[in-house]
């Protein structure tokens, strides 16, 4: 699983676009962990995932997020994203998070997730 993510990583690299893995296989890491999946981070837009894999669906088209389907497996593919402003729903029990449209960078994308 984690050679066939590093060749996703590679190949988004090689198309131009920054890519990191995110999420619990970075966060498992530190303890040495094996991880169970592996997530990854991009400034490549959700169409331009679908474009360099042919085998995609997405799955969170609002936040960007894209699974790949390589060698049987599925790796979420998620474009960077920062929170413009978190509102609380009237019931005040989840936040709403209202991403910018601006281009994003892995600094505002950090400040929400683990790399």
């Amino acid at each position: 699983m984690e050679k066939t993510a590093r060749e996703i990583a590679q190949r988004l690299r090689q198309s131009g676009h920054i890519a990191y893995f995110a999420g619990g296989c970075v966060r498992d890491n530190g303890p040495r962990l094996p991880a169970k999946d592996f997530d990854m981070a991009t400034d490549a837009t959700p169409d331009v995932v679908q474009k360099i894999f042919p085998h995609t669906y997405a799955v969170g088209a609002a936040f960007g997020v894209v699974v790949v389907v390589e060698d049987g497996l599925n790796f979420e593919v998620a474009t960077f994203r920062s929170t413009a402003r978190i509102s609380i729903t009237p019931s005040g029990r989840c936040p709403v998070f209202l991403t910018g449209r601006r281009r994003q960078t892995p600094r505002l994308h950090d400040q929400r997730n683990v790399f």
